[in-house]
């Protein structure tokens, strides 16, 4: 009786570890996958992000 009592929490154990680490995955993937789609749209990847306009200065001053 006290062997199947302690084999069925070891097998919940193992379940809810499995779920967690499964879960765990998903969002590493998930967050892995926003990052990287960032760094290409936004950071422009390997190149880097193109440079800035710079500002024209008002030539109404003498």
């Amino acid at each position: 009786m006290a062997t199947t009592e302690d084999e069925l929490a070891k097998k919940q154990v193992q379940e809810a570890v499995w779920t967690w680490s499964g879960r765990v995955i998903v969002l590493a993937v998930v967050f892995g996958f926003g990052f990287f789609a960032a760094w290409i749209l936004w950071g422009v990847g390997l190149s880097g992000a193109p440079p800035a306009p710079r500002a024209q200065e008002p030539s109404g001053r003498h």
